[in-house]
C-alpha cells in the first residue's frame, strides 16, 4: 500500500510526492528535491519530526497487521480442529447405533 498526498496543490504542481510503502515502513527518498531560499533549521526539524512520526506509524501498523495475521491463523487452526472433532463425534455416534 502506497501513501500519496491527497492535497490538490501537490497533485497539480507536478511534484512526485509519494511518502513511502506503509507495509515495509520505508520512506520514499528518491524524486526531485525542491530548493528554496527560506529553508531554515525549523523546516529541517519539522521534516525530521514528520519522518519520525511516519516511521513510528508504519512500525505500529506493521505490528498490528502481524498480530491480526497471528490471531487469524490461530482461529483458523482452532476452527479446523473443532470441525474435525465434530466430524469424528458424528461418526462415533453413528457407529454406536449401527445395527450389528
Amino acid at each position: 500500500t502506497r501513501i500519496s498526498p491527497l492535497s490538490p496543490q501537490t497533485q497539480s504542481s507536478g511534484i512526485n510526492a509519494e511518502y513511502g510503502d506503509i507495509t515495509t515502513g520505508t520512506m520514499a527518498t528518491d524524486g526531485p528535491s525542491v530548493n528554496t531560499t527560506r529553508f531554515t533549521p525549523a523546516h529541517e526539524a519539522t521534516l525530521a519530526a514528520r519522518d519520525g512520526v511516519v516511521r513510528e506509524f508504519a512500525s505500529r501498523y506493521c505490528n498490528v497487521i502481524e498480530q491480526l495475521n497471528l490471531t487469524s491463523t490461530r482461529w483458523m487452526e482452532d476452527e479446523s480442529k473443532w470441525s474435525k472433532q465434530w466430524a469424528n463425534s458424528i461418526v462415533h455416534v453413528r457407529n454406536l447405533y449401527k445395527p450389528t
